[in-house]
């Protein structure tokens, strides 16, 4: 951009010379020239400057944030649980909870509005991250250009659980962490003593839960998938049969 004003005078200078080598007959049009240049900087530099404003990040923090500034996201929650609480889900073998009704949830997100996951006739997906867990800080910018390319799954209803926080852990706080992301799934915010992850068996992160349209435990898997397995979830929780390609090996990150 230092450069543009420089070549705009030199420009100038050019036609004064040729203004007095000629007569003074191309003066006019040696003027215009430099000022179309002069325009010309002008203009690439606010292109430059513009697209200089992208930060490459995951998307517009808005998703998460809402009308908030970003520094009074909420840190802790107070979820409510109403229903029986899950078992901790095994490492290995059958899920004994399978076909179980999950417990509700009610709660916050981040900028502090109301959100309540439970039985209210669609099939959904739980995602459970924690803002210190690297597999959950591969899994999170995962899954958000993923439903970015293919857009929310048409009928099955996608929520996460921000849990497991702490202040003396990489990455805190979780609201910035998700929303500088471009997290695009709605986050209930989980107390510091974990009362929704308990509610839920969680026994390592990231950790997913299977609903089905009843509000039935169709299946629960915990550590990092591919974008094929998540699909295949999605799948599950739609026609409530368990998927064969998530697996169930526990990461605790």
């Amino acid at each position: 951009m230092s450069n543009r004003p420089n070549k705009a005078s030199s420009s100038a200078v050019r036609a004064r010379a040729a203004g007095q080598g000629s007569g003074g007959g191309n003066v006019g049009l040696w003027i215009v020239i430099g000022v179309i240049v002069a325009i010309g900087g002008v203009l690439i530099a606010a292109v430059v400057i513009a697209s200089g404003s992208d930060d490459g990040g995951g998307g517009d923090p808005s998703v998460i944030a809402g009308d908030t500034p970003i520094a009074d996201l909420i840190v802790q929650g107070e979820p409510t649980i109403a229903g029986t609480p899950l078992s901790d889900m095994p490492s290995s073998g059958p899920d004994p909870d399978t076909g179980k009704p999950v417990p509700t949830l009610t709660g916050q997100a981040f900028d502090g509005s109301p959100i309540a996951i439970g039985a209210d006739g669609e099939p959904k997906v739980i995602i459970f991250v924690a803002h210190w867990c690297p597999h959950c800080q591969a899994e999170v910018p995962r899954l958000t250009e993923h439903l970015a390319a293919t857009g929310m799954p048409e009928g099955v209803a996608l929520y996460a659980v921000a849990t497991g926080t702490n202040e003396g852990q990489p990455n805190f706080p979780p609201g910035e962490w998700l929303a500088e992301e471009g997290w695009p799934v709605p986050t209930l915010v989980d107390s510091l003593d974990g009362t929704a992850a308990q509610a839920f068996g969680l026994t390592g992160f990231p950790y997913f839960v299977v609903v089905d349209a009843d509000g039935n435990l169709v299946e629960r898997t915990s550590g990092e998938l591919t974008t094929e397995q998540f699909d295949a979830l999605v799948a599950a929780a739609r026609t409530g049969q368990p998927s064969s390609s998530a697996g169930g090996a526990s990461s605790a990150g």
